[in-house]
C-alpha cells in the first residue's frame, strides 16, 4: 500500500500548542480530511480531529523505556485508528 492523504494521520501532543499548531498546518497543507468526525476518549488518551490525533503523553523528550513508549504513545494511538472516527481511511 502506498503512502496517501488518505491513510496518514498527524499525531501531536495534546496540551501542547506549537504542537497541536504544526499538526493542523501539515494537514491543511497536504489537503487532509478536517471535515471527517472527531472525536476523544479521555480513558485511552486521545483525541481525534479529521485525520490529527492528539495524544495525552509525556513532554519529556526521551522516555525512559519501551513500556513508557508504549502505554504514552503506542497505545493511545492504536486505540485512536481502533475507534471508528477514523474509519473511512485505510491506515
Amino acid at each position: 500500500m502506498s503512502i496517501t492523504k488518505n491513510n496518514f494521520i498527524v499525531v501531536y501532543v495534546n496540551g501542547n500548542s506549537a504542537s497541536e499548531e504544526f499538526a493542523q498546518y501539515y494537514a491543511s497543507k497536504h489537503d487532509m480530511g478536517i471535515l471527517y468526525p472527531s472525536g476523544s476518549s479521555e480513558a485511552q488518551g486521545w483525541t481525534v480531529n479529521g485525520q490529527t490525533v492528539g495524544i495525552n503523553c509525556s513532554t519529556t523528550e526521551i522516555l525512559l523505556s519501551e513500556g513508557d513508549f508504549d502505554s504514552e504513545v503506542l497505545d493511545p494511538i492504536r486505540g485512536a485508528i481502533s475507534s471508528g472516527y477514523l474509519a473511512p481511511r485505510n491506515i
